[in-house]
């Protein structure tokens, strides 16, 4: 084959069989699962139309313990993924008024971190849905919580990464 050219197949596909009527168990499952699908449609959308270009770099921060304000949150889609951001502002200290970020990739790695995000802001995860990530978006841009971060620095063969974890919810 001459690269670029494209061939016919030497063989025809064969024509597609009539799918088996499932199983009452396996129309319950896909019904449950095309729910699921419905529920997360809207965040999906949204997160598809707020495609955008974004710093990605964090503010050169040293590693510890800062309180910071939520000042921004919301879903982002780029061709990487779908991600929850939240902008913090550092309300205190030697950084008072540096932004870092909170970047969650929403998928099957990133997921996890994003769960862990939403239980230190104050969220019972167990009762939330893929569907409510909008709404959360807006209630923490809206109340701009206060809380607790740690900063810490990574260093790999293709550079070093600063990460921020949320610790904890403060009071003003």
């Amino acid at each position: 084959m001459v690269k670029g050219k494209f061939e016919k197949p030497s063989v025809k596909p064969s024509k597609p069989s009539k799918p088996s009527k499932p199983s009452p168990e396996e129309a319950q499952a896909n019904s449950d699962w095309l729910k699921k699908v419905a529920s997360v449609k809207n965040a999906w959308n949204e997160a598809r139309s707020e495609r955008q270009t974004f710093v990605t770099e964090q503010p050169d921060i040293e590693p510890g313990t800062y309180v910071a304000r939520v000042e921004k949150a919301s879903l982002i889609s780029s061709d990487k993924g779908i991600f929850i951001r939240i902008d913090l502002v550092i309300d205190r200290g030697e950084y008072e008024g540096v932004c870092p970020f909170i970047f969650n990739r929403l998928d099957e790695t990133g997921i996890r971190f994003a769960v862990g995000t939403l239980q230190s802001l104050g969220y019972d995860t167990a009762q939330l849905d893929m569907s409510d990530l909008p709404n959360i978006c807006k209630d923490l841009s809206r109340e701009n919580p206060i809380v607790q971060i740690t900063v810490k620095k990574t260093v790999r063969k293709d550079g070093i990464y600063t990460n921020v974890y949320v610790r904890g919810l403060l009071s003003d």
